[in-house]
């Protein structure tokens, strides 16, 4: 049965770096996906969770099935449908649960704009501007320097940084580094075409990569010891594109849209399989130097 709105399930038991563009990416193997939304709470077993909503469901019990064969590296998801049935509940309750999301949202926003002060026109043409001498203060801080301890920068001393060759398989490189026998070593992406591996020791990612050296060449240009100067100058970020008509919808035009503000690296594989008409969605890099 098809519910207005979608249909949506309810999942847990993931890894606590997933993000919802993450899962997104996942669950769009089954269906098309209108939301994701993960609770900042955790449930009576300390597991994050979180709610999924598909479009244009036909089989319930089989979408629930495929969702609960979901592996995310060592960790295999739960999915099951939540327990209110009338489509009026499920829509009221997954309204509340993004109204929760956008209202903490907003309180973070006000708190931070309280913390820096403000003074309306209307007090400023009636009583001055009493916080001047404290906005030429703020103004004379032009940085804030500290000294980090030894200790905050010895684990980054036993990482590597690799370049890797191809931008568009970092979302999957610790999959891969699963499934090649290296899940001692972790991934982070850094920026650009950089990702930071990290390992119990920098001998054991030195002795890897000299071991399996046709393996990682695949995957990076280079791989060099942690480096107290470097600096991501780039980063990776998704463009969405409404309005475009469907015979635009290529390659060539994607990279012209692109050049407005950085380097294509890659297009959803929704957009290129025309499951979402709504918008275009692509990959670009952005240089942020």
């Amino acid at each position: 049965m098809e519910y207005r709105g979608g249909t949506p399930f309810f999942f847990s038991n993931f890894p606590f770096d997933i993000k919802e563009t993450d899962l997104w990416k996942i669950f769009r193997r089954w269906g098309r996906v209108s939301d994701v939304f993960i609770s900042r709470r955790l449930n009576i077993k300390k597991q994050r969770f979180g709610f999924v909503r598909f479009q244009g469901v036909q089989d319930v019990r089989t979408l629930e099935n495929q969702l609960n064969t979901i592996w995310i590296r060592s960790w295999k998801m739960k999915a099951n449908r939540p327990k209110y049935n009338k489509a009026a509940e499920t829509k009221k309750e997954w309204n509340a649960k993004l109204k929760e999301k956008a209202t903490e949202t907003v309180k973070e926003i006000k708190q931070v704009w309280r913390a820096k002060g403000s003074n309306s026109y209307a007090n400023t043409v009636k009583y001055g501007n009493r916080n001047r001498a404290q906005s030429n203060d703020r103004a004379s801080l032009n940085a804030i320097q500290f000294r980090a301890e030894e200790s905050t920068r010895e684990w980054l001393t036993m990482c590597y940084i690799g370049r890797v060759s191809d931008l568009s398989k970092v979302s999957s490189l610790n999959e891969r580094f699963i499934l090649g026998g290296f899940g001692h070593i972790k991934i982070k992406y850094l920026g650009g075409f950089h990702v930071l591996l990290k390992g119990e020791n920098d001998t054991k990612i030195k002795e890897t990569v000299e071991d399996n050296k046709e393996w990682f060449k695949e995957l990076f240009d280079t791989i060099i010891p942690w480096e107290e100067q470097f600096v991501a100058v780039d980063k990776l970020v998704w463009v969405r594109c409404r309005g475009l008509p469907l015979k635009l919808w290529n390659s060539d035009c994607f990279k012209h849209i692109a050049a407005l503000l950085g380097t294509l690296v890659e297009v959803d594989e929704a957009t290129i399989a025309l499951e979402e008409l709504e918008y275009a969605r692509f990959k670009i890099r952005v240089s942020v130097g």
